[in-house]
């Protein structure tokens, strides 16, 4: 469809307005937070919105430019995103906004195959651990903030080229929706992630669980 590369392009043009929108948030609304989530390409607005309002608060530390812009959970779904631009906009301290960023991954995004062939360069969504460096690996283990989170294994991930998941999968939607309503980590939404692993992923027995769980740490879900 192309119409896709069109809406790429477009969504640079919004980046300006989102950006603008969560300074009116922030400066004029007794908003407690603010919680943001993109989809697809979506993640380039978000992406280069949140860059923007880092840049320009580059005098503030990082606690007073959270506490000025409210920001709560970043959630990023299916991102076309480059990962080189990614983190070259996180070694900016574009995470300093944010209590919580939330990537979500799999290698099995048909969109985002035919993204990387297009556009070149790897996509954010479809980072795999086994091509990131030592030293990243290392952070993320160590780094309660940011977290990617696996999904090939979680029910429904096959539907719409494995790239609509968070609508398709109740897995996905489900943790989503513990992140906005009760802004947990991912040890306390169920998600597991060995010592020596960098990514979170869900259990097999996901479905079984989650339930209790969300009535014990998420009343309001």
């Amino acid at each position: 469809n192309l119409s896709y590369f069109q809406a790429t392009e477009n969504a640079y043009f919004t980046v300006r307005s989102l950006r603008e929108l969560i300074r009116f948030l922030a400066d004029r609304t007794d908003a407690r937070e603010i919680h943001l989530m993109t989809y697809s390409a979506g993640a380039r607005v978000l992406s280069y919105a949140l860059h923007g309002l880092r840049l320009q608060s580059d005098a503030l530390d990082e606690a007073t430019v959270r506490e000025k812009f409210r920001i709560g959970q970043v959630i990023y779904t299916g991102p076309d995103l480059d990962s080189d631009v990614f983190r070259n906009q996180y070694q900016d301290g574009t995470a300093d906004l944010a209590d919580q960023i939330t990537i979500y991954t799999t290698g099995k995004d048909r969109a985002l195959r035919t993204a990387r062939f297009v556009f070149g360069g790897d996509r954010l969504g479809a980072t795999q651990a086994k091509n990131l460096r030592a030293a990243t690996i290392d952070h993320l283990r160590k780094e309660e903030q940011t977290n990617f989170v696996i999904v090939s294994n979680t029910e429904r991930i096959d539907k719409d080229n494995s790239h609509g998941y968070y609508r398709e999968s109740p897995w996905v939607s489900s943790d989503i929706l513990l992140q906005l309503a009760c802004s947990l980590s991912p040890a306390d939404r169920g998600l597991v992630r060995g010592d020596d692993e960098a990514f979170w992923r869900f259990p097999e027995n996901y479905a079984e669980e989650i339930g209790a769980l969300a009535k014990e740490r998420c009343p309001t879900f």
